[in-house]
């Protein structure tokens, strides 16, 4: 997967976790969903992490945009936990 796809992806990815975590109940498909998603949200952005090292771009776009992927991914386990 190109690196632009991947990033996108993960915002889609993201999105899809987010509105999964404020739907209302507990089902148990619910909640291996969002495991599903949840592991699929830290592989993309390890791999997008690795990608975006790779690149010509310089030392601090890349830092940002790593730490852009994480921090949304703290967000993400952060209302998960509410």
């Amino acid at each position: 997967m190109k690196l632009w796809a991947a990033l996108y992806t993960m915002i889609w990815i993201v999105l899809i976790e987010f509105l999964l975590a404020m739907t209302p109940g507990g089902s148990p498909v619910l909640i291996y969903l969002h495991v599903v998603l949840g592991a699929a949200i830290v592989g993309l952005a390890f791999y997008n992490f690795s990608g975006l090292r790779k690149t010509r771009v310089p030392g601090r776009v890349k830092r940002i945009g790593v730490f852009q992927h994480f921090h949304t991914g703290g967000y993400l386990r952060g209302s998960s936990l509410l």
